[in-house]
């Protein structure tokens, strides 16, 4: 499984579970995340911040949120699949490809780490405690179901 087969449906999930309303729009933002990841705003830029458009419409979208969690998480789980490589001896292996997560590695500590380092992420990007807990559950709920 490689990044963009696991952000997508990752964040997918995350949205599903936390505002489904946005699904709608999911598909475009998920295909402009994919095309340039580093321009794409995965951070609110005030909690409540009001259009300048005179209307007073409140935007606070998860799908850019969902998408840079997601993609953290897929690091996370590379990056730990490239260590346990390393401590078994594969120091090359780690050179030469960054391995993808593998399902089966999945355990119970692993994913307790994962929903950890989730939340936290989601909070440090402007989500509530309830949105960033909903956010983590979301994810280990769509790892441990393997879709």
């Amino acid at each position: 499984m490689d990044h963009d087969d696991f952000v997508l449906p990752a964040a997918r999930a995350i949205v599903i579970a936390v505002s489904p309303d946005e699904l709608a729009v999911f598909e475009h933002m998920g295909e402009a995340y994919l095309k340039n990841p580093g321009r794409f705003p995965s951070r609110r830029d005030r909690p409540g911040q009001v259009l300048g458009s005179g209307i007073d419409i409140v935007i606070g979208m998860v799908s850019p949120v969902a998408l840079a969690l997601a993609t953290a998480a897929y690091n996370r789980l590379v990056d730990s699949t490239a260590d346990a490589a390393v401590d078994a001896g594969g120091k090359l292996w780690k050179r030469l490809r960054r391995p993808s997560p593998p399902v089966a590695e999945y355990t119970d500590e692993r994913l307790a780490d994962l929903h950890r380092s989730t939340r936290e992420e989601a909070i440090r990007l402007e989500l509530s405690e309830e949105q960033a807990t909903a956010v983590a559950d979301a994810l280990i709920e769509h790892l441990r179901r393997g879709d």
